[in-house]
């Protein structure tokens, strides 16, 4: 049936009954409830169903609709079509599920590929209302069936960034979808070669893995009202992981009779209501010591709570324990007791320790932006005086050419400030070789000019042409030297 269903001839159907929707001129009536009627006869685990499905080469069938669909675009806004799609997923997991010659079967059929193809759907179809999230939550309940656990499918599913595709999913999906997508990401870090693609991937919206976990481990213990304190640090170091939402349920498991004998403790159940133990296991396998050091100081703060997730955890259930051992009205005995309470202890002093590594952090943090602030106001401080230089000396021009008295006073200083320059000795005694570049009566602050006319060749030449700088072996010589252009030869030397 699914062969013929397949076929590119045409079929006269108009599509006008109930169970003709949608199959106007198509197969697509009778395809559409010959997918149902697999998906619930391959649900009901069969064995034996399974292996004859796939002798039959049920999933080369599936995995060829599953191609066309994803080839065409006109699919997407087709209701009908992306129900179609679910089913055909959704029967690959089913006859993958516990068998792993079926799994093989499924990647070299070219399974990976479709999934991977699906992984790429635009998360903004999302909000269409057409089942595009339905679709992905079962690609990844194939992810789940069909690639975990197969190391060959899984290899293949990295070569293709699968691992990558699923952290942008988990990225940008809802909330609903968030455990679903990490546990299968979890899962697949059991093998090795899937922890570099999860410790190199960058997004979008976050910088990398480490501050991705960080900002869901937020998330989660704000919507289970954990209390915490400045960037979320530790506010209560007798209970660092316990929020209010568990206390209401441990609360009404305490005051309804006989149930904490058929309900699992809100400390055990916490495990599985929220991501947090998800978000260790993840943390743990790309390992903690790898952690980079450029990350923002908040997703650090909240890191060195995951890191000590597990101790927290035991240490909240132990004190439940004491708690019910307590409400029922029993006593341990001393070696128990005092084992208990070095338990509660232990729990508190690394809880401690976490929060003073915090504080610490964050004062690094404080002290950082200190002096950076600081810096700021130095480079300020120093334009402003800078320009205040700048308006004395503009100050300074208009007083030396608009008052003679003043510039008079100028020049004086300026020729004693350059006679203090030259030392205690005063000027160097060169006899004939000493030429002055000042004009002798001449009122101006400033040097008189670029040239200067000589008698005899400067010593600097004489040196560079290996003649030794005798005045008595030099003959006079009128010549115009640059000033300016044996400044620039000797700043080129």
């Amino acid at each position: 049936m699914l062969e013929w269903c397949l076929q590119e001839e045409s079929f006269g159907g108009y599509g006008n009954s109930f169970h003709g929707d949608g199959g106007r001129g198509t197969h697509f009536s009778q395809l559409r409830y010959s997918l149902r009627l697999l998906l619930s006869v391959m649900s009901t685990g069969d064995s034996f169903l399974h292996e004859e499905f796939c002798d039959q080469g049920g999933i080369s069938i599936l995995i060829h609709l599953l191609n066309l669909f994803s080839r065409d675009s006109g699919y997407d806004s087709d209701t009908v079509a992306i129900e179609m799609q679910n089913d055909a997923i959704m029967i690959l997991s089913c006859i993958c599920d516990d068998h792993l010659h079926i799994k093989e079967l499924f990647g070299s059929s070219g399974g990976i590929e479709v999934l991977i193809q699906y992984l790429k759907m635009d998360i903004k179809k999302f909000s269409s209302g057409l089942g595009h999230q339905r679709l992905l939550i079962s690609v990844i309940d194939c992810i789940w069936s069909a690639v975990v656990g197969n190391f060959k499918n899984e290899d293949l599913f990295l070569e293709h960034e699968g691992m990558f595709l699923t952290l942008d999913l988990l990225e940008f999906c809802p909330n609903n979808m968030q455990g679903v997508v990490l546990g299968v990401i979890v899962d697949l870090c059991e093998n090795l070669k899937a922890v570099p693609h999860v410790s190199s991937w960058r997004g979008k919206r976050v910088g990398s893995t480490w501050s991705l976990m960080a900002h869901l481990w937020r998330s989660e213990e704000k919507e289970m009202m954990v209390s915490r304190g400045q960037m979320d640090t530790l506010s209560d170091t007798s209970q660092p992981l316990t929020g209010s939402v568990q206390l209401e349920c441990t609360s009404s498991l305490k005051a309804s009779s006989g149930s904490s004998l058929t309900n699992l403790p809100p400390v055990i159940s916490d495990v599985m209501d929220n991501l947090r133990a998800k978000i260790f296991s993840l943390c743990s396998k790309m390992g903690f010591q790898f952690c980079p050091h450029d990350l923002p100081i908040q997703d650090k703060v909240s890191l060195f709570i995951v890191e000590r997730y597990l101790d927290f955890k035991t240490g909240e259930a132990w004190s439940e324990v004491m708690n019910e051992l307590a409400a029922e009205g029993l006593e341990p005995v001393a070696f128990d007791e005092k084992m208990l309470q070095e338990i509660k202890q232990i729990t508190e002093a690394k809880a401690e320790k976490v929060s003073e590594l915090q504080f610490e952090l964050i004062q690094k943090k404080m002290d950082k932006e200190k002096h950076e602030e600081e810096e700021f106001y130095e480079k300020v401080k120093h334009y402003h005086q800078q320009e205040e230089r700048t308006e004395e000396k503009f100050e300074d021009y208009l007083k030396r050419t608009s008052d003679y008295q003043y510039l008079k006073t100028s020049r004086l200083r300026r020729e004693r400030e350059l006679e203090a320059s030259k030392g205690p000795g005063g000027s160097i005694s060169l006899g004939d070789r000493f030429h002055s570049t000042d004009i002798p009566g001449l009122n101006v602050t400033a040097f008189s000019g670029r040239n200067v006319s000589v008698t005899t060749v400067p010593m600097k030449l004489t040196c560079q042409m290996g003649v030794e700088p005798d005045s008595s072996k030099t003959k006079p010589l009128l010549a115009t030297w640059n000033a300016a252009e044996y400044g620039r030869s000797l700043m080129g030397h």
